[in-house]
C-alpha cells in the first residue's frame, strides 16, 4: 500500500482507498481516477507505480486519449508535458503512444497534443539556429581577412530572425568591406611608389592604374586627394614621354634621310670615279649601284676607291 495526496485537498490517502477520507473525493478504480493517480506518481518520479495505474485505466478504456499521454510522459521519464517538450530528442510523432493519443483526442485535446509536437519542432529550430548562431560568432571572432567576415555573414544572415543575427551579418560586412577597401588602398599606394622607381612609359600606365583604384574608394581615407595627384602625375609623365618619343622619331627620320643622302653620294662619287679613271660596269652591276644593295655598293666602291688612287699615283 503506498500514500499519496488527495487531487482535491492534498491529504494523504491510500491508493487502495474508494474516496478520500478528508473531503470524499471518489478514489475509486475508474479510468479517471486511475490516471489522475497515475499523474500524482508521475509528479513523484515513480514511474513504475504510474505505469501500473496507466495500464489498468486503458484496460477499463482502450480509447483514453489521455492515459496515452500519461503513457509517453511515463516512458520518457517526464513529470509532465512542459518537461517533456524541453527534453524530448526527436519529433512526437515518432512516438507511437503520442500517435495513438491523437488518433483518439477529441477537438480540444486534439488540439493541445498538436501544440505540444509544434513547441518540440520550434524548440529543435532554436536549438540548431543557435549553433549557428555560436559557430557564426566563433568566424567573427577569430575573422583575420575579407573571406573570413563574409563566410561569417553569410551564417548569420542564413537564421537573420534569430537574435540580433541580421545586425551582425551587417556588422561582418562592413567589416569584410573595409578590409576589401584597406587592400585596394595599399595596391594603390605600392603602384604610385613603383612609379617613382620606374622609367616615363611604364610609369605613366603605374600612376594611371593607382588612379583608377584610388577613384574606386570613393572618400576612403585619402584616396580623392591621392586619386587627383596620379592623375596629374600620370598625365604630366605621359606628356614629357610622348615628347621625348616624338622628338626620337624626329631623329630617326633625319638621320635616316641623311643615311639615304650620304648612300646617294657616295653612288655618285663612284660612279664619277669610274668616269674619270675610264673603268667600266656591268649593267647588272650598275644596276645593284643604284640599287644601294650593300653587299654589292660596299665593294664596288672600295674597289674602285683603290683602282682611282693606283691611276692617280701613276699618272703623278
Amino acid at each position: 500500500m503506498a500514500l499519496f495526496n488527495c487531487p482535491e485537498c492534498l491529504s494523504k490517502i491510500s491508493d487502495q482507498s474508494l474516496y478520500c477520507i478528508n473531503c470524499g473525493l471518489p478514489i475509486g478504480n475508474g479510468a479517471k481516477n486511475l490516471l489522475i493517480r497515475a499523474r500524482i506518481y508521475l509528479e513523484d518520479e515513480e514511474y513504475l507505480r504510474a505505469e501500473k495505474l496507466i495500464e489498468k485505466a486503458l484496460d477499463r478504456e482502450p480509447r483514453n486519449a489521455k492515459a496515452y499521454l500519461l503513457k509517453l510522459l511515463t516512458s520518457l521519464e517526464v513529470r509532465g508535458e512542459k518537461e517533456m517538450v524541453h527534453r524530448v530528442q526527436k519529433p512526437l510523432t515518432d512516438f507511437k503512444d503520442y500517435n495513438r493519443a491523437v488518433k483518439f483526442a477529441g477537438d480540444q485535446d486534439l488540439e493541445t497534443l498538436q501544440k505540444y509536437n509544434r513547441e518540440v519542432l520550434e524548440r529543435f529550430e532554436n536549438e540548431q539556429k543557435e549553433k549557428t548562431y555560436q559557430k557564426a560568432q566563433k568566424l567573427k571572432g577569430k575573422a583575420l581577412g575579407e573571406e573570413d567576415y563574409l563566410e561569417a555573414a553569410q551564417s548569420f544572415e542564413g537564421i537573420s530572425e534569430y537574435k540580433d543575427s541580421l545586425e551582425l551579418s551587417q556588422t561582418c560586412r562592413g567589416a569584410a568591406e573595409e578590409l576589401k577597401k584597406e587592400e585596394i588602398y595599399q595596391e594603390a599606394l605600392e603602384k604610385m611608389k613603383l612609379g617613382k622607381k620606374k622609367d616615363k612609359e611604364e610609369a605613366s600606365s603605374l600612376y594611371i592604374k593607382a588612379g583608377e583604384l584610388f577613384k574606386s574608394l570613393g572618400r576612403y581615407k585619402e584616396a580623392d586627394a591621392l586619386q587627383k595627384e596620379c592623375e596629374k602625375m600620370g598625365e604630366k609623365i605621359g606628356e614629357d614621354y610622348l615628347g621625348a618619343l616624338l622628338k626620337k622619331r624626329k631623329r630617326k627620320k633625319l638621320l635616316k634621310k641623311a643615311l639615304l643622302f650620304s648612300a646617294g653620294m657616295l653612288v655618285s662619287a663612284i660612279i664619277i670615279l669610274g668616269l674619270l679613271t675610264n673603268f667600266t660596269y656591268s649593267r647588272e652591276v650598275y644596276t645593284r649601284l643604284l640599287l644601294g644593295q650593300e653587299e654589292y655598293l660596299w665593294q664596288e666602291m672600295m674597289e674602285q676607291i683603290k683602282n682611282w688612287f693606283a691611276y692617280a699615283s701613276g699618272k703623278l
